[in-house]
């Protein structure tokens, strides 16, 4: 059986028996700036040498499906068997893979998605801070910009292998540790969905790195099989989840965008 975490800042709506351990996250250092990141490094911490890891939230858990998103009542996720939340046969991934064309969005990119839903120098100041960290190359930087997919919810949500989730902690932990250092008078200043933008942040800088591993395992076509749905168990209304600019970067890309 793959070892489930269950990153919760509440009692967790799943079922108990679709997870082994809750890792709590108010409690620890810098909650209100990291949010759930408070996390990874007790994922990596908990995962195995070997094998596989499969990490959930409160109320969302990454299951078998044909769609790319679902509710259930708490009732019926007491039913659902465990193998379900597992990857297929053959695979070592399961998780919630968005193309933005795909699901009829009217963004063609993470920029153009980042800049309509969140605050554009955030991306811009932490893919810069990448950069100069040496957690990404600057070609990697605009990649990730012009990426049509996301990996919802990043290594937060879904299956991976345990040493890929290890070896991306360790670097991408430190990024979001100097960013939230830099800039945290500025985004504890926004509404209270704002205010998360560092684990937003985390979302595209993970799916880089997922999917480039995924792209060099299969040949740059990444199997169907791969995908699940994200599923939310949850009884009654939906309730929403709350809780310096870098002008090197800056610089360089819109040097690079006006060729």
């Amino acid at each position: 059986m793959i070892p489930t975490y269950c990153i919760a800042h509440r009692d967790p709506k799943l079922s108990a028996h679709l997870y082994d351990v809750v890792i709590n996250t108010p409690p620890r250092h810098d909650y209100e700036a990291l949010v759930s990141l408070v996390a990874h490094p007790i994922i990596a911490r908990l995962a195995p040498p070997v094998g596989l890891v499969n990490v959930c939230g409160y109320r969302k858990i990454v299951m078998h499906g044909d769609k790319p998103h679902n509710r259930i009542g708490t009732a019926q996720c007491a039913q659902v068997p465990r193998a379900q939340t597992e990857p297929r046969p053959g695979f070592d991934f399961l998780l919630c893979l968005h193309d933005f064309f795909k699901i009829g969005r009217v963004h063609r990119n993470i920029r153009e998605q980042w800049n309509a839903a969140h605050h554009s120098q955030d991306l811009t100041d932490c893919l810069g801070l990448a950069v100069d960290m040496g957690v990404m190359s600057f070609a990697d930087a605009r990649a990730l910009e012009a990426e049509p997919a996301l990996i919802e919810g990043g290594f937060s949500m879904g299956v991976f292998p345990a040493e890929l989730v290890r070896e991306t902690f360790d670097k991408v932990f430190p990024l979001y540790q100097e960013f939230a250092r830099r800039h945290r008078a500025r985004f504890m200043a926004y509404d209270p969905i704002q205010r998360r933008c560092v684990a937003f942040l985390a979302e595209r800088i993970e799916t880089h790195f997922i999917l480039k591993d995924l792209r060099r395992r299969y040949s740059g076509k990444i199997p169907v099989e791969l995908s699940g749905c994200l599923t939310s168990s949850w009884d009654g209304p939906w309730e929403q989840g709350t809780i310096g600019a870098r002008p090197t970067y800056a610089a360089r890309r819109a040097q690079s965008t006006n060729r």
